[in-house]
């Protein structure tokens, strides 16, 4: 299978709070997930129940001891029982103290 990716993708799981909104700005659900792997496009991020496609996120991940906070779509999700699912989120643009901190972790887990 061809790999579609344009950023290489690390597993790392860290806590993750999100919400995620409709068309108009209100809020759809909110909680707590982890993130199941990591790049500086996007995340694959696990909760409990669904979130609906195409929608806008707002994420605060914790990375190591860092809280970056980062805005995104859902563009993918898998059911993965009791109640679980994950879900694709690609990032909107990073400001740059988020890039640099998500580089920055990237590079500390590459050089172990």
């Amino acid at each position: 299978m061809e790999e579609r990716r344009k950023k290489p993708r690390i597993g790392s799981l860290n806590l993750t709070h999100f919400c995620c909104y409709d068309e108009a700005g209100k809020l759809l659900k909110q909680g707590l997930g982890r993130t199941i792997n990591v790049s500086e496009s996007g995340i694959l991020l696990e909760i409990h129940g669904d979130m609906p496609l195409d929608q806008p996120v707002t994420l605060t991940i914790g990375l190591e001891e860092e809280l970056v906070d980062v805005n995104g779509t859902i563009i993918h999700h898998q059911q993965m029982g009791d109640g679980c699912f994950r879900c694709g989120v690609q990032f909107d643009p990073l400001d740059p103290g988020a890039r640099a901190v998500v580089q920055k972790f990237i590079a500390c887990f590459n050089a172990r």
